[in-house]
């Protein structure tokens, strides 16, 4: 396979770059923000006020020298608690969650039909053997016995669909569906390193697609 990765300081970089041209004087969301590094860049560049909203919301890391912004809670039911809190927002931001779930397409219809005018909003797609071609059909995957993820606090008795990676063809397609334009499209392939796991012996190789996208 020939690519050229890059480290994790420039994939956050990238982010950073696609934040600043959108957040100034905006009332910005970071959904599914985890310690809230995105929101924080939203605050950096300018925004009128941040919204932290996390299924966890003790792990945001209150930003400092900043007071124009609060944190609110979304359960795992996502949508119901995540309208509301999309009301009066101007943008949104998601990030890193997208291809953990497995009701893209709710969760985007959410977003466009809120009060949200533009969104940065990421997927990922596995670059190994299997998948070199970018444009295969939306990845899918089962787990047929309980599971449990004690670092995202949850745990579940039933065989479930875990998660699904929505490719870019899947993502260009919704857009297109839903009369979203694609103001910037990024990519950036690097080498995640998952804990305990020698990245020398099982490399995870994966391209991260960032949208900006708009209510055409």
């Amino acid at each position: 396979m020939n690519t050229t990765f890059i480290s994790n300081s420039d994939l956050l970089q990238i982010y950073q770059e696609c934040i600043t041209k959108i957040s100034k004087d905006k009332n910005v969301i970071d959904i599914a923000c985890g310690p809230g590094w995105a929101g924080k860049m939203a605050l950096e560049a300018g925004a009128k006020s941040v919204t932290f909203a996390d299924a966890r919301v003790e792990r945001v890391v209150h930003p400092q020298n900043y007071t124009n912004y609060q944190q609110k809670f979304i359960d795992l039911n996502f949508t119901k608690t995540l309208d509301p809190l999309l009301v009066g927002c101007d943008t949104a931001l998601y990030f890193g969650h997208l291809y953990h779930s497995n009701n893209h397409e709710e969760i985007l219809d959410s977003l466009i039909n809120s009060d949200c005018k533009d969104f940065l909003i990421d997927t990922k797609v596995g670059l190994d053997s299997h998948h070199i071609d970018l444009d295969i059909p939306t990845i899918h995957w089962t787990n047929p016995e309980p599971v449990s993820d004690p670092f995202n606090g949850w745990h579940s008795t039933e065989s479930h669909v875990i998660a699904g990676n929505p490719n870019l063809s899947w993502m260009l397609d919704y857009f297109n569906r839903n009369k979203l334009e694609v103001k910037l499209q990024k990519s950036a392939d690097y080498i995640h390193v998952a804990d305990n796991v020698d990245p020398a012996a099982d490399p995870y190789c994966v391209r991260i697609y960032i949208f900006h996208v708009v209510k055409s």
